[in-house]
């Protein structure tokens, strides 16, 4: 008996898995009569058909929900769970399964205009009763990739309360005169840190009321994160904050609330901060940045938070093709204990070399006076 042959007993003997997954029959029948390559089915391809209606305990979707919750992407717990992406989506936006769509002008236009409105897929998909995938495929075939993209963000508007200052606010500011940056209508991040890319998404969702996205990929052949929230509204308050990333906020200055500013030195320290030790014994923390106003900034904030001006340097790091570097230098045993102390960094790695850096029992404090600037 040949494999194509044995495939199609199989499809016999479990057809009622399949009864209404139109597309995975389609892609049995292409393997049948031979429109892939290969005439048989390979272990990942039947896992993934087998398991499309695998039944789950209930204990197991409530802790797919709790993780979900934490604002992990669906992606990225599918891949922690083993657990499908739609399953979970499917569990998150009880969607009612098999809802038959017939599409016609009318239903045509109130999709689209639903879609002007700002309402996201999901909504939509529940106030007209409308299967999300088929939905979802119907909106991607309708709109160019660049429209597909627009409609995600428009016309939704963020909330007030976001816009006061907050720990939440502070920390995403940090970040975004860090290592973060603006698509068109999106607020976006780009890590190789995989808690650095969970915590910025957690506060993104705590602060937007909305769910960000996040992927790996490789870069290099190390693992590579990227977050992305599409939000015109969001992004534009907080590109008027930003401004040129020349200085820190006014909102920040002149908060009354320490915390305020521990979270953006923070978010800036996770993007910009390193930690140097050297086998001479000079070792000390640094934060980079091209703009030295914008490091005085920092350091009177520090300075506000009790570290000693007088032991925090802004110094010349190195010439680059675009510009000087600075750094916010910091190489006295006491300061550094301070900043793990109040500050810390969100990056575990980081942070286990600060706790290492004053924890060391011999430790240079010199400094190079001709350096700072």
């Amino acid at each position: 008996m040949s494999q194509k042959w044995q495939v199609v007993v199989f499809i016999n003997i479990e057809r009622n898995i399949f009864s209404n997954l139109n597309s995975k029959i389609l892609t049995l029948k292409r393997i049948v009569f031979g429109e892939f390559k290969n005439n048989y089915l390979n272990k990942q391809t039947l896992n993934s058909l087998l398991t499309y209606n695998r039944k789950y305990s209930k204990e197991i979707i409530e802790n797919a929900l709790q993780l979900i919750n934490t604002g992990i992407s669906f992606s990225l717990a599918s891949k922690k769970l083993n657990i499908p992406e739609t399953t979970l989506r499917n569990w998150k936006e009880k969607y009612i399964e098999d809802r038959e769509f017939i599409i016609n002008k009318d239903l045509e236009i109130q999709i689209l205009s639903l879609l002007k409105q700002g309402k996201n897929i999901p909504q939509i998909s529940r106030e007209l009763n409308i299967d999300y995938n088929n939905l979802r495929t119907f909106v991607k075939k309708q709109l160019t990739k660049e429209n597909y993209s627009n409609i995600l963000c428009i016309n939704k508007k963020l909330l007030k309360k976001s816009k006061e200052i907050s720990i939440e606010l502070a920390y995403i500011l940090g970040v975004m005169f860090g290592d973060g940056y603006f698509g068109k209508g999106q607020i976006r991040l780009g890590t190789k840190d995989r808690e650095f890319a969970e915590y910025f998404i957690k506060i993104l969702t705590t602060w937007s009321n909305k769910q960000p996205k996040i992927w790996m990929k490789k870069q290099n052949n190390n693992d590579y994160y990227e977050c992305y929230l599409s939000f015109k509204d969001a992004a534009n308050f907080l590109k008027s904050l930003v401004k040129d990333r020349k200085r820190i906020p006014e909102k920040i200055k002149e908060s009354k609330i320490n915390d305020i500013k521990v979270n953006f030195i923070k978010g800036f320290s996770d993007s910009e901060g390193t930690i140097i030790t050297r086998n001479n014994g000079a070792n000390f923390l640094k934060i980079y940045n091209q703009n030295r106003e914008l490091l005085y900034d920092l350091r009177n904030l520090m300075v506000s938070l009790g570290f000693d001006g007088n032991k925090v340097y802004i110094t010349f790091n190195n010439k680059a093709k675009n510009g000087d570097i600075y750094a916010l230098r910091i190489c006295y045993k006491d300061q550094i204990k301070l900043f793990y102390e109040k500050i810390g960094f969100i990056i575990k790695r980081k942070q286990i070399k600060l706790e290492k850096l004053f924890n060391k029992e011999l430790m240079e404090e010199n400094i190079d006076m001709a350096a700072i600037v």
